[in-house]
């Protein structure tokens, strides 16, 4: 079993992949750096198979790459998968009937959200596909798959809301809908980055506000219903992560 940590690095990524053992302890291999040509940020990993493959953008090329680790062993090709990248939310699942990795992202000043697949473990993927236009455009996506389906929210740049839809089959996407507004006094104006967590029906959404706190919206129901937002802590915090099954949060304060 490897672990993979990146911090991340002027033009570089450094990937370190750790042996763990049960009777041995945690043994660390030798460090790797991937050169990126530029600033690299919002990494993201996914475990498919023996497969781990690892993406992020670059902030002044604004585009998104990722490269495979086969069984621990970093193959050296970087991929491109798009430019002008504003974020991204890679999410693997099988709800299609075939184990997929959805690759779901924005572009910036864009009100679209595009998808591209791969069943292969990231060797090829399909064109880009558009699953929604909002009236808004996006600031951050997070993905999360749970209870049969792949739940998908978002912040938008006007209007300050928090955006949720969904969908069982990885094809057809339910309408999107606001679940929390600045005008309902659910959020403060202008938050901007937020994570989603699942456990079989349990969903939940951390996200930052501007003006210094986290809060968390809970839906008991496989996303039909969520919750009135929940202040999270006290004191200036920001950078919310949810671990995959949401029962874990941790944040920077």
């Amino acid at each position: 079993m490897s672990l993979l940590v990146m911090p991340r690095q002027y033009r570089q990524l450094h990937l370190k992949i750790a042996d763990i053992n049960s009777w041995r302890g945690i043994y660390y291999l030798p460090e790797h750096v991937i050169s990126t040509g530029y600033n690299s940020a919002i990494t993201k990993m996914i475990g498919i198979g023996d497969d781990v493959i690892i993406f992020w953008k670059r902030d002044s090329y604004i585009d998104a790459q990722y490269i495979r680790v086969h069984n621990g062993t970093v193959i050296n090709e970087t991929f491109f998968l798009s430019t002008r990248v504003a974020t991204l939310a890679p999410v693997k699942s099988s709800i299609s009937g075939v184990e997929t990795i959805y690759f779901l992202y924005t572009y910036h000043y864009d009100n679209k959200i595009f998808l591209r697949r791969s069943t292969d473990a990231g060797r090829t993927w399909s064109s880009e596909t558009i699953i929604m236009s909002l009236p808004y455009s996006l600031w951050f996506i997070s993905t999360v798959e749970t209870g049969g389906k792949i739940h998908l929210v978002g912040t938008t740049q006007e209007r300050n809301f928090i955006i949720y839809t969904s969908t069982s089959d990885g094809t057809h996407w339910e309408p999107f809908r606001v679940i929390a507004s600045y005008e309902n006094n659910d959020l403060d104006n202008d938050n901007r980055e937020l994570m989603i967590g699942g456990d079989n029906n349990e969903i939940f959404i951390a996200y930052e506000n501007r003006s210094g706190t986290i809060s968390l919206i809970i839906s008991n129901d496989n996303g039909l219903h969520f919750s009135k937002p929940i202040p999270i802590g006290t004191g200036y915090a920001h950078s919310p992560s949810l671990s995959t099954n949401g029962r874990f949060l941790s944040f920077i304060n």
